[in-house]
């Protein structure tokens, strides 16, 4: 072939042309995989962050139990989903609970929803109570707040997000193998306590996780935002200062029978608990059972009135 002194042979431009594209398609997969490696990244962060907003509102052990017992739920909408059949332990059971909510108010801000959008291309798909297996204490099982992603464009799936929490059985929904939460007893401890301020009893062992104190006998206040801080400046010498005991911490202590829920009470009687909106406040109404205290009796009474309440520690 004849060569064109001024520039370029046909050859010489193929060649050219195809390294270039060469370049281009390499340039491209470059580009593609570190796209896609941000997008990666990001996903994990936003997920990660998701978790932690997760933690701290189940750091208040109510803000799982109002969300998976059906008595407690604000929003009745799911109730049927929250049982699961007690005769399956090998952690293939789980509950579809479709969110979770910051607090146990109907207008409680949502943390996490099915569907909900986590960045362009993630989403949630599912959001359970799940693995669920007994502990081997009575009433008590292991489960994990699971939230599952759908991911459009990426090769790599991002795994479910898990938060291991403890809950309490309650009695039989439906039938005899369908069993519900009465209550959560959280993912972590604030602390670890050996013994109790005088007037209060321990709820669980000594050192344990999640283990707490108790007044035996409940106080008589003047409203219950008085009693709440009433409540929070009550700091005997060698303990951080108490709160008003929430459901979860009334329950089990009432449950695990280490205090006479009865004992300065009267029948019908109703107790603060530290659970609340802008308007109501939960309450506990002691009624008997076949000659003991029922633990279920859940009410909800206006912020303004005297009712009794203990303190509790952590």
């Amino acid at each position: 072939m004849k060569l064109n002194p001024g520039g370029f042979s046909l050859v010489e431009i193929l060649v050219g042309a195809a390294l270039v594209g060469v370049v281009a398609l390499v340039s491209a997969s470059i580009v593609s995989s570190q796209t896609s490696s941000i997008r990666y990244v990001a996903q994990k962060s936003e997920v990660q962050d998701l978790k932690e907003q997760m933690l701290m509102a189940l750091l208040a052990p109510n803000t799982c139990s109002c969300q998976l017992n059906p008595a407690l739920t604000s929003d009745n909408s799911n109730d049927t989903n929250l049982q699961w059949n007690s005769l399956v332990v090998d952690g293939s059971a789980l509950m579809n609970v479709k969110n979770m909510k910051a607090g146990c108010a109907l207008t409680s801000p949502v943390i996490v929803q099915e569907g909900q959008a986590i960045t362009p291309d993630l989403s949630v798909a599912r959001v359970d109570f799940a693995a669920l297996v007994p502990t081997g204490t009575p009433g008590e099982w292991q489960g994990k707040w699971r939230v599952s992603f759908t991911n459009r464009n990426e090769r790599v799936p991002i795994a479910p997000l898990e938060v291991d929490t403890l809950v309490i059985t309650g009695p039989p929904l439906g039938t005899s193998l369908n069993i519900g939460v009465q209550a959560c007893k959280g993912n972590r401890p604030s602390g670890l306590i050996s013994t109790c301020p005088a007037g209060a009893v321990l709820v669980g062992p000594q050192n344990g996780i999640g283990s707490y104190c108790i007044e035996v006998l409940p106080r008589l206040g003047p409203d219950f935002l008085a009693s709440k801080f009433l409540c929070s400046t009550n700091q005997p010498p060698g303990f951080g200062p108490a709160h008003m005991c929430d459901h979860s911490e009334f329950f089990t202590a009432c449950k695990d029978g280490v205090l006479d829920l009865a004992t300065g009470t009267t029948p019908g009687e109703e107790e603060f608990l530290g659970d609340f909106d802008s308007e109501y406040a939960m309450t506990f109404k002691h009624a008997m059972s076949s000659g003991t205290e029922d633990c279920t009796g859940v009410h909800y009474e206006p912020l303004g009135v005297s009712k009794r309440f203990r303190c509790c520690w952590r």
